[in-house]
């Protein structure tokens, strides 16, 4: 089971499907990427956010966690534009790739379902 949330919608949708396995290689592909393992959170406290995104993942690396927290500010209310470190993007491409195909697929949300550590997040 995975969720889907979209702000500024409140509470997850929660669906119940599985993902194909060439989406899955990709997805592993993109976790085992050196660039992606080595890199750091930067700005654990993002503060307001005029106009942006943030990426929350939590990776298990074997023994540990990596976990990351980033920000993508556009450009405005004051705020100068600031990219995702480009290691992220593949990731972030690939959520935004499974995103669609969940919404293709018009699955419909399960009731009365707990979240699990699983989910995707809708901008």
């Amino acid at each position: 089971m995975g969720q889907i949330s979209e702000w500024p919608r409140s509470g997850p949708r929660i669906f119940e499907d599985s993902i194909p396995d060439e989406s899955l290689k990709s997805l592993s592909t993109i976790l085992q990427a050196q660039e992606l393992k080595e890199l750091r959170t930067v700005d654990l406290n993002p503060g307001k956010i005029a106009q942006g995104e943030i990426v929350w993942a939590s990776i298990p690396r074997g023994e540990t966690t990596q976990k990351l927290l980033f920000t993508a500010l556009w450009a405005s209310g004051g705020q100068s534009p600031k990219p995702f470190p480009t290691s992220v993007d593949p990731l972030v491409q690939w959520v935004q790739e499974t995103i669609k195909t969940v919404n293709q697929r018009k699955l419909r949300p399960v009731k009365n379902a707990k979240p699990v550590d699983c989910g995707l997040a809708v901008r």
